[in-house]
């Protein structure tokens, strides 16, 4: 049983997000966080183990299937990129992070009065239904190249200007799409985002060389097993969740079909790659501090990746986000967007259409 459990255990560290570090916010800061709010209205923390479908008149989400079937084709350098583009009116780019993917959106996508906005939603390479990449390739999977790509996809579909959506890794490309083409974003909506390495705390870092690297290259191998790959998938999505959040096994299958297909490998490339991650944080500071984007920030105060109360303080000193714009969810940890999708859809909705 001890030797099944390390196994698995083993294995969900391959490529996390998973943290056993202590709770989100440290006992020693004097920052007062803004509690969780909708508009001027404080709101109960609630968790939402009533999960509203992931279903409206221009989207099917309930099933991986049926949101792989919603998904179009745009070619780019390394394969291909799957995207939903729903809805029609403002238009609002979801970004995911690692190892996640737009299904990872489907409950907030319903949310959202498709009549008012168009939902942009693709797989980033590497993850997703689109291309995988093998070790020979992992250039790309960086940040700026990540970064035109989208370019690219936006371009493909005519549009000049977005309302930006991070959560995770996401936000290095968006940093990197506001190197490359600052003008194209009108809005930044932060969740839960890579931003800065103090309060950064990622759960796994692997050399790319040597014996720990070939030993994390033959567990990351056996994600490809059913039964082994979609029980640590369980694991480290629910880790990233309020305890009080039952995944179902129907969230299971759309976070866990794309890893055994070779996600699990781009995931496990992300996770060798810290020594150039950190080598950006500076310049993503200065392009942040340069931006006059306006922003939201929603963060999970529980999460033990992202600190709420590192991280936030940063991103309002460096963009200066009004006060009223930084939403605290007390009850919420790490993967927001399916635990909290209601609620994100009541806070960017009320910001978009706040004058």
């Amino acid at each position: 049983m001890n030797s099944t459990c390390n196994l698995l255990l083993s294995l969900s560290l391959i490529w996390g997000p998973l943290s056993f570090a202590s709770p989100a916010l440290s006992e020693a800061t004097n920052l007062s966080l803004p509690q969780e709010k909708t508009g001027s209205h404080l709101v109960k923390p609630i968790a939402e183990t009533s999960q509203p479908l992931a279903q409206n008149a221009y989207y099917d989400g309930r099933s991986f299937q049926s949101h792989s079937a919603a998904q179009k084709s745009f070619a780019v350098n390394g394969g291909s990129l799957k995207y939903l583009d729903l809805g029609q009116g403002q238009p609002i780019l979801l970004l995911h992070g690692v190892p996640t993917s737009s299904w990872m959106y489907r409950k907030l996508i319903a949310q959202l009065d498709l009549n008012k906005y168009r939902v942009i939603a693709p797989d980033l390479l590497g993850w997703g239904n689109s291309s995988k990449v093998n070790e020979s390739q992992r250039d790309l999977l960086n940040p700026d190249r990540q970064a035109t790509r989208i370019l690219q996809l936006m371009d493909h579909l005519e549009i000049p200007q977005w309302v930006n959506l991070s959560h995770d890794a996401s936000g290095m490309w968006s940093w990197e799409i506001l190197t490359q083409a600052p003008e194209r974003i009108q809005k930044l909506i932060i969740l839960n985002s890579v931003a800065f390495e103090d309060g950064f705390k990622p759960p796994v870092q692997y050399a790319k060389t040597g014996f720990s690297a070939s030993m994390s290259r033959f567990v990351n191998g056996l994600l490809g097993s059913e039964l082994i790959g979609d029980l640590s998938t369980r694991i480290a999505i629910s880790d990233g969740l309020n305890p009080a959040y039952a995944l179902s096994d129907n969230a299971l299958e759309g976070y866990a079909i794309p890893l055994r297909d070779g996600a699990a490998l781009s995931t496990h490339i992300f996770f060798t790659n810290f020594e150039d991650t950190y080598s950006r944080f500076k310049q993503y500071t200065k392009i942040l501090q340069a931006t006059h984007v306006d922003s939201l920030i929603i963060w999970g105060q529980q999460d033990t990746i992202l600190l709420a109360d590192k991280q936030i303080p940063q991103l309002q000193a460096a963009l200066g986000t009004d006060p009223d714009n930084i939403h605290v969810l007390s009850d919420a940890k790490h993967y927001i967007a399916e635990e909290k999708a209601e609620i994100l859809a009541k806070l960017i909705t009320s910001y978009l259409e706040t004058p």
